[in-house]
């Protein structure tokens, strides 16, 4: 063992630290001579002080319980991402910046000034979902209603730009043109959307346009320069009244339905279902009375406070809808998951996509395993942010047994990346 000499200068012999050092350095016996430096090291992590992160249980539940963060700490998420969210519009907020949103277009008036109109929030609360600003500063983050800063609600990827597309107009209701319905989705694949965020639909079994499942076609088949476009649609909110029944457009073929589950994974009843759900989400209840935390309009422009009650803790932040909820709810959680894979690869195909997003769900939920999937109420299971990137990162595959994340494959990985373990060998094609 190497023997270690502190050494303390003195006042009167002529040499200042550093070169007292640099003169013990220069002896041939000497490994390493230095004045007693002091500098802090800081944490490699990703560490979100968002202020409304302890009430946003539903985003954690999709992001995992391994590691908050885990998509953000690990996976170099590099490629930006244009999410185009179809609803009532999106406008600038301090958890979503302007030079994030760009320029869309109203199809409900005919105009390309795709704000909001006042008291409506449901595209804003659609993009929170997937593309609120993370605040990592605990200084910002810990302060609420700074009204030049984050808010404090966090997303599935804020390395995404938002394209507006409104199809509803100021006072909330929806275009009956099917023709503009069709044009709003043609103009989000051709204006450079990599991923459609649907949180609305026809609630009538059975319905379907020809003229938007030609443009749904195109969008999945020829968006993003022939990979596709993944197009995420919410599977209605008639699971009562219709059951068996997912809502049109979810039930198209080129679509991704997403139904909607309680914190504790059971389906919410209102949840609609059938043979076309592909996979479901953690969403709230309905008609405002939910309690996903996301975005509103800023100030009193928006839902809160004219349309609902206040938020816990008491403190109200009307930039802020904390009783969000719904399948419309749920579609963005996915469509948030889907940029996260895009930011890992994106030469992912749409119909790759769709396969990562069934076959990384996952199936054991808090009341057991789904018996069978797809399942008529689950799908293919509970979106899973984790396993999802986790899949396309050495396939999830780590020790090559042919499965994705198993509890041989988290030892591995751990052995590997803190204990000096052997490392991961190259994925099989598939």
């Amino acid at each position: 063992m190497d023997n270690v000499f502190v050494l303390h200068n003195t006042s009167d012999n002529g040499y200042r630290m550093l070169e007292l050092a640099n003169l013990y350095y220069e002896l041939g016996d000497m490994r390493y001579a230095h004045p007693l430096f002091s500098i802090r090291p800081i944490k490699h992590a990703y560490k979100l002080y968002d202020y409304y992160s302890d009430y946003q249980d539903h985003t954690k539940k999709v992001i995992g319980e391994f590691n908050q963060a885990s998509v953000w700490d690990f996976y170099g998420l590099s490629n930006t991402v244009k999410i185009a969210v179809i609803d009532d519009g999106v406008v600038e907020h301090e958890d979503l910046p302007a030079d994030r949103i760009l320029s869309g277009y109203d199809f409900a008036d005919n105009d390309s000034d795709p704000r909001p109109g006042p008291e409506q929030a449901h595209g804003m609360g659609c993009a929170g979902i997937i593309a609120a600003t993370h605040t990592t500063d605990s200084i910002f983050g810990m302060v609420p209603g700074i009204h030049s800063t984050s808010s404090g609600i966090f997303s599935l990827n804020d390395n995404t730009y938002i394209l507006p597309i409104k199809i509803f107009d100021d006072y909330g209701d929806g275009t009956d043109s099917v023709d503009l319905i069709a044009d709003a989705i043609n103009y989000a694949w051709q204006n450079g959307a990599d991923v459609l965020t649907n949180s609305w639909g026809y609630p009538y079994p059975g319905i379907s346009f020809d003229v938007i499942n030609f443009a749904l076609e195109r969008a999945y088949l020829f968006g993003r320069n022939g990979r596709g476009c993944p197009v995420i649609f919410s599977s209605g909110n008639s699971g009562q009244a219709s059951p068996g029944v997912v809502f049109y457009p979810a039930s198209h073929w080129t679509t991704f339905s997403v139904g909607a589950t309680e914190l504790n994974d059971d389906r919410w009843n209102y949840s609609s279902y059938g043979y076309g759900l592909d996979i479901v989400a953690p969403s709230g209840n309905v008609n405002l009375q939910g309690d996903v935390w996301t975005l509103d309009q800023m100030w009193t422009l928006g839902v809160n406070p004219t349309s609902m009650t206040t938020c816990p803790p008491g403190d109200n932040d009307m930039d802020c809808d904390c009783k969000f909820g719904g399948t419309s709810g749920a579609a963005p959680v996915v469509s948030g998951v889907a940029s996260l894979l895009l930011a890992k690869d994106s030469t992912l195909s749409s119909q790759a996509i769709y396969y990562i997003l069934r076959n990384s769900a996952q199936k054991d939920l808090d009341w057991g395993v789904l018996p069978d999937t797809p399942s008529v109420e689950y799908g293919y299971g509970r979106v899973d942010a984790f396993r999802a990137v986790l899949s396309i990162s050495r396939n999830g595959d780590v020790k090559n047994n042919d499965g994705i994340l198993l509890i041989d494959d988290i030892v591995f990985l751990v052995n590997y990346l803190f204990k000096g373990g052997a490392a991961p060998s190259q994925p099989a094609a598939c």
